[in-house]
């Protein structure tokens, strides 16, 4: 049996079905509000667990907020006391740092930001949330596609993962989960990745 390369999602029923291999792009398409970035954060935790230094780059959500839902999630505990948060804070020690900046992201900054994790922190995960930050606008289908090859090509060249979270398009209702080719803007983005999670969260 050949050995499992990358990562693996943190749920039992999931193992060996998807692995996050060094030198490529996951995108996580989903509906807004249908828990993208919830379940690429518990995802994370179980990356830093398993060895990886992950970075967030989160430009709709603030560096404690963030640290505050991580924390619950490590935890398992909406509510946890002043010393179990100073336990999940030493444990991210050396395994997880959080990029801090609200609203839109020059491409080439955010680039930048890449490249510097992977050479001088050593980070083999890189989360990007979310592409429509990143983008002069919806419609902006040659940015869509220039950031994400952009992206494909750095995960490639320092042999890092790269996680991009994106939303899917307005359907009639939010009852059936997106498909494939539903992600907003270029129709393109899902065809140039290497692995593609849809999220949905069944209301």
């Amino acid at each position: 049996v050949a050995p499992i390369v990358g990562l693996q999602l943190p749920w039992e029923k999931s193992k060996g079905k998807v692995n996050f291999e060094p030198g490529c792009v996951s995108l996580w398409l989903g509906i807004n509000g249908h828990g993208k970035s919830l379940m690429l954060g518990q995802c994370c935790l179980s990356f830093c667990a398993q060895g990886a230094k992950v970075c967030i780059a989160s430009m709709e959500m603030k560096p404690h907020k963030t640290l505050k839902r991580l924390g619950a999630q490590f935890l398992d505990s909406r509510h946890p006391t002043v010393r179990e948060g100073e336990r999940f804070m030493d444990w991210t020690d050396g395994k997880l740092w959080l990029y801090d900046q609200a609203g839109n992201i020059n491409p080439r900054t955010l680039l930048a930001v890449i490249r510097y994790s992977a050479e001088k922190l050593g980070v083999t995960h890189f989360v990007v949330d979310n592409l429509i930050k990143c983008v002069k606008s919806d419609d902006d289908h040659e940015g869509h596609k220039a950031l994400v090859d952009a992206l494909t090509v750095i995960a490639r060249d320092y042999n890092i993962h790269i996680h991009l979270v994106h939303h899917a398009r307005k359907g009639p209702d939010e009852f059936s989960p997106p498909r494939k080719m539903d992600s907003l803007g270029a129709g393109s983005i899902a065809n140039l990745v290497d692995n593609l999670l849809i999220v949905w969260r069944n209301k």
